[in-house]
């Protein structure tokens, strides 16, 4: 397959996931697919509600449009020279997000290469769903996908995507291959006090969309001083729905009994309680922040916390890649993930020695 077949496949794709609304009985293709991953992906995980999966889907299926794919491409023109020397790429996925993995599979797959994956046990049926529709829809990437059920064999490359812990063991057991190691990182949101209404209910989304456990959910608050909260929980309500799902709300009770205990001052709207805290990475139902007095102290600790953070939301704030409220959850298929050009590392895969 040339680059233009491989992109045809996947902009084919991106139809079906865009159209597929998870409606019973819909008469369109791959339907019965989707409808069996989603019913068994929300049954094995709790995490993974029905809305949070149509979501997850649709946002993919928009990323990976026509036009989306022939842009990305279009940056990297070795690829219209063909790949005649494929390689085995294992890719080790988390399951923290539905589909975590896809960005992975996606490149792997368009660079030419051959994509083998592990999949996490929290997420085991959705990505194979999407890869048995991409071989229905293009039957020559069947020998350039497969799954390891039990150890990875027989692989030229390693993308890992994991904890902190996991990542120090991937670092010494993949050392010696060509890798992509990525471990965990948070979002961050300014918030300067001319933000609109709309905009805010963006932010909420940014935050609760897949209950904050997403490397770009928003978990770290930027406020400026004095800034009235009232106004921050009152664009949260949309969420309050977040009370009807038990873990989550397994997970707000626990959090603040213990800041209860310990005397740790927080604010607390009956679902979400922010605690005054400089480290990006929070608890589930928690969102830390800390105060502002001028511009400039927000880069310099954005900054200072660059390798932790994914992505930062806000407007008009002079700071790289700032990202529009609402958009945390809906990356380009060039926003790669700890900013490690993911395509640029596959491509230069070529002609390497099997270890």
């Amino acid at each position: 397959m040339n680059i233009n077949e491989r992109l045809e496949a996947f902009a084919k794709l991106s139809e079906v996931l865009v159209s597929y609304n998870g409606e019973e009985l819909q008469n369109r293709p791959y339907s019965s697919t989707l409808d069996k991953a989603l019913r068994e992906a929300s049954f094995h995980n709790g995490w993974f509600t029905r809305d949070n999966l149509l979501t997850a889907i649709h946002n993919l299926g928009v990323m990976i449009r026509r036009d989306q794919l022939k842009t990305w491409v279009d940056r990297y023109p070795q690829l219209t020279g063909g790949h005649n020397s494929p390689v085995t790429v294992a890719v080790i996925m988390a399951g923290n997000i539905p589909l975590a993995g896809f960005h992975d599979f996606l490149c792997v797959l368009m660079s030419g290469n051959i994509f083998l994956g592990k999949l996490s046990s929290s997420d085991k049926f959705l990505l194979p769903a999407l890869a048995a529709i991409l071989t229905e829809i293009e039957p020559r990437f069947n020998s350039f996908i497969s799954f390891a059920d039990n150890q990875l064999k027989g692989f030229d490359a390693v993308i890992a995507t994991g904890s902190n812990n996991s990542s120090r063991y991937f670092n010494q057991y993949f050392g010696g291959y060509p890798h992509i190691i990525r471990h965990n990182r948070n979002s961050a949101a300014i918030i300067n006090g001319s933000e609109t209404p709309q905009e805010l209910n963006g932010l909420a989304e940014d935050i609760f969309l897949y209950f904050g456990m997403g490397c770009r959910s928003v978990s770290f608050l930027m406020l400026p001083t004095g800034y009235d909260i009232s106004t921050f929980y009152e664009a949260m309500l949309p969420f309050a729905r977040v009370r009807d799902h038990n873990k989550y709300m397994n997970n707000y009770t626990y959090n603040m009994s213990l800041y209860l205990m310990d005397s740790k001052p927080f604010l607390d709207n009956g679902f979400l309680l922010l605690r005054r805290n400089e480290s990006p990475a929070s608890p589930v139902s928690v969102l830390h922040y800390i105060e502002y007095e001028k511009p400039e102290e927000i880069v310099a600790i954005l900054e200072l916390q660059k390798e932790l953070l994914q992505c930062v939301v806000g407007k008009n704030i002079k700071f790289p890649d700032l990202v529009s409220f609402g958009n945390a959850q809906k990356p380009t298929l060039s926003d790669y993930a700890d900013g490690v050009d993911t395509m640029a590392f596959l491509m230069n895969l070529k002609n390497i020695s099997r270890i």
